[in-house]
């Protein structure tokens, strides 16, 4: 959550020009800013694939340290 809150505000401060992170079905971010005004838009795919691969690696984690 900290990400959507966080990164729109701090690419605004720092006046960030529009930048495209992935393509389609794999975009991770989309960010705007011209005359028109800002805005930003997530990839759900790639984020969610994400939090899946940490999850995995967690319980993967926790379970090699039980006896």
């Amino acid at each position: 959550m900290l990400l959507f809150a966080a990164l729109p505000a701090l690419l605004q401060i720092a006046n960030a020009p529009s930048f495209r992170l992935g393509d389609e079905l794999f975009l991770v971010v989309d960010w705007r800013n011209d005359v028109d005004g800002t805005r930003i838009m997530f990839g759900v795919l790639p984020l969610g694939l994400l939090a899946l691969a940490i999850a995995l690696i967690d319980q993967w984690a926790i379970a090699r340290d039980c006896p």
